[in-house]
């Protein structure tokens, strides 16, 4: 669930005097404990987001501000056939400063998924957002199908469609290089 970010933010604005942008990485086939159930102000998820706000505030500690150089950016209209068999489309971004990167969907990305664009992503450091400009939904790895699940079956997307998606965020990638 995403609900921790408020109290995350809340609180790390608060102590560091400054304003925090949130991505939402890969944590489509991911879900924290407990429930949303009853009190929404008493739940697990404040307790995590004020964690994380913790984490935060630590790693802020000694940090230095630095000139990274020029912003770049690229942005591709991807299509994709839905599981009805028609086709529709969105678009996904990527971003440069320095060796530092930043790929953008209006989706629900699976770790899996994150985990595989870091990893042969040209940059240094590659960092991912979902639910950029909308959400279109979950893309499941292909062996989610098989599976099936939650993710697979609510999605409105033909089986391999993420790996179409890893692809052309690697492609992206590669012309900001």
């Amino acid at each position: 669930s995403s609900d921790y970010v408020g109290p995350w933010r809340e609180k790390a604005e608060k102590e560091a005097g400054v304003n925090f942008a949130f991505f939402q990485g890969a944590s489509g086939n991911v879900v924290t404990s407990g429930s949303l159930k009853g009190d929404r102000n008493n739940t697990p998820y404040d307790a995590y987001g004020r964690a994380i706000a913790d984490v935060t505030l630590s790693a802020l500690e000694g940090m230095q501000k630095v000139s990274a150089g020029e912003l770049k950016a690229v942005r591709e209209e991807v299509s994709y056939t839905t599981k009805t068999g028609g086709t529709s489309s969105f678009f996904m971004s990527a971003y440069a400063i320095g060796d530092l990167a930043l790929v953008t969907v209006p989706c629900e990305w699976h770790d899996v998924f994150g985990m595989q664009v870091k990893e042969e992503s040209p940059f240094t450091m590659t960092f991912i957002s979902g639910y950029t400009n909308g959400s279109e939904g979950y893309f499941p790895m292909l062996d989610s199908y098989a599976e099936g699940g939650y993710e697979a079956r609510s999605s409105n997307f033909k089986a391999g469609v993420a790996e179409l998606i890893i692809q052309s965020g690697l492609e992206l990638l590669e012309e900001l290089k």
